[in-house]
């Protein structure tokens, strides 16, 4: 087992050749390196739904995908088939009776099909962060 002197070597250790990679990255490149966080660590700390979740509750939302999610699961298999499927309905819900449920900016010609879709998974995403929020303030005030 190791000890705490040890544990605290080990990552100050990492630590240091960690921002010396970062280092070499930006001196090589010229640029800041772009660090990607996996959905892991939204799932773990703020509940955030996983892919397959997300897309069961967008399924729920947009009036033009007719089925149930499990059939596109079926259909599709990749997550990413069934996101780019959605992406359309959700852009033709957006157009027609949906109208409504966007703003008014994007309906210019120059955004992009998916962003209908985005702009859903971003609301349902910022509810759920203001959610943890109330909740981490409401029992940090009192």
């Amino acid at each position: 087992m190791m000890d705490a002197v040890s544990t605290q070597s080990n990552y100050s250790r990492y630590r240091e050749e960690t921002s010396e990679d970062i280092s070499k990255i930006i001196e090589e490149f010229g640029c800041q390196p772009i660090l990607f966080i996996g959905s892991g660590l939204p799932r773990r700390y703020l509940g955030a739904p996983s892919w397959d979740e997300l897309l069961r509750y967008l399924a729920k939302e947009c009036p033009l995908v007719d089925k149930d999610y499990g059939y596109y699961k079926q259909t599709f298999k990749s997550p990413l088939e069934i996101g780019e499927l959605f992406a359309e309905k959700y852009q033709e819900w957006a157009w027609s009776s949906g109208k409504d449920n966007f703003p008014d900016v994007m309906f210019e010609h120059d955004i992009s099909n998916k962003s209908y879709f985005k702009f859903k998974v971003s609301e349902y995403i910022k509810s759920i962060t203001l959610s943890i929020d109330q909740l981490f303030f409401r029992k940090t005030s009192g």
